[in-house]
This record gives C-alpha cells, sequence and structure tokens, in this order.
C-alpha cells in the first residue's frame, strides 16, 4: 500500500511538473522558490552519472521532486500504451536543508543520440518548477554557446544560422554541435529569441546568454 502511494504521488508530481513550468519566458515566468545551480554530467562505461545542485526558500515543503528527460522539457507520451518516452529519470525525496545535490545514473542506451539532458525540480507549495538543462558530451568535447558554425567565434554570421534554420531554410549544420550552441535562451527550442541574444551578445550588451545562468 505504502509502495502504491508513492506511485501515486509521483505521477501526481509528474503531472504538477508538466503542467507548471512553461518553457523559460524570461522575465515574464513567476520566479521559482527552488533554484538548480549546477548540474553536472559525467561519462562512465555504460551510463552517465548526472549531479543536479539546488537551493530552496522557506516556503518550499519538505518533500521536492526531480524529473529529468531527453529532448525537450515536456514529457512525450505514446499515444497508443500512454507511457512516457522520453523520462530519463524520476523521484521524489525528502528535503534535508534549503541547499543540496542529488545524483543519479542515466542508461547510455536509453540517451542514445540525445545531445541535452533537461531537469526540472518541483514540490510542495511550489507553483513553478526550476528548470536546467545540461548538454550530454564526448569527453574532451567543449560547446560554446552562440557559436553554431564551429569556428570558435559568437558573431552574426551565427545568429544568421539560426534565423535560416528557425525558418526552415537548412536542417543541417557543419558543426556536429550545432543545435546545442544555438539554443542560447536555454528553453529547448530554436527560434529568433536566440538569434537575437546571439546579436546582444555580439553587439556586447550581454556578457552570457540566458542558458549559462
Amino acid at each position: 500500500m505504502v509502495k502504491k502511494s508513492k506511485v501515486l504521488a509521483l505521477l501526481m508530481c509528474i503531472a504538477m511538473l508538466v503542467v507548471t513550468m512553461p518553457l523559460m519566458a524570461y522575465a515574464e515566468d513567476p520566479v521559482s522558490p527552488i533554484s538548480i545551480t549546477d548540474i553536472s554530467v559525467e561519462d562512465d562505461t555504460d551510463v552517465v552519472h548526472v549531479t543536479v545542485e539546488y537551493t530552496t526558500e522557506e516556503s518550499v515543503g519538505d518533500q521536492l521532486t526531480i524529473l529529468a528527460t531527453i529532448t525537450s522539457f515536456e514529457v512525450d507520451v505514446d499515444e497508443e500504451t500512454g507511457a512516457a518516452t522520453n523520462v530519463a529519470y524520476i523521484d521524489q525525496f525528502d528535503k534535508e536543508d534549503a541547499e543540496g545535490e542529488i545524483t543519479f545514473d542515466v542508461s547510455k542506451t536509453f540517451l542514445g543520440q540525445a545531445d541535452l539532458l533537461y531537469v526540472k525540480m518541483g514540490g510542495f507549495n511550489v507553483a513553478t518548477a526550476a528548470s536546467g538543462q545540461e548538454p550530454i558530451e564526448d569527453e574532451g568535447v567543449v560547446i560554446l554557446y552562440g557559436d553554431v558554425s564551429g569556428n570558435g567565434v559568437v558573431d552574426a554570421t551565427d545568429a544568421g544560422l539560426v534565423l535560416e534554420y528557425f525558418a526552415g531554410l537548412t536542417t543541417e549544420f557543419a558543426n556536429p554541435n550545432a543545435l546545442i550552441a544555438a539554443d542560447v535562451s536555454g528553453n529547448g527550442v530554436i527560434d529568433a529569441t536566440d538569434a537575437g541574444l546571439i546579436l546582444e551578445y555580439f553587439a556586447g550588451l550581454i556578457p552570457k546568454f540566458p542558458v549559462e545562468n
């Protein structure tokens, strides 16, 4: 009975995270009382070890929920089976302090060719979930956000490539990490907002991209 109750609680938390978490519309969304301060991914033989560091405000209840997905922040559900197809990890755990970390493993077989791991955190008394994402990189690969062309420089050319992709004029890039580098807003979508941010960075109007916060 206890196990069944925990399963139901996790399902309710998934529903809360999916419904309440918009795709990070900056400056318009309410601030979450949970902050994901860092996400690190360590490569191993058959799995990747993921560590998520976080802080919480006093208003957050004693239970926290973490949800890690691939492809996007949203949970993809198979229409025929009703099963979630992109959930890499989900758990509910006790909040011991205002700040802490949680570590979990994700199978490389499940990850496949995924480039990013998307993480949400919620809990009781939390109306807006916290979110963050981390590139799943091969050892030695460094992602320079905004450098869509892969030439080591962030400039107007990169913004133009993003707009071409957004308009459907191109679907492939010479840079194998272009799709990661292009999503400078960190919302899982490549659009004109990303192009605008790249131009702002190139002009010196912003010191770094939202995805790096």
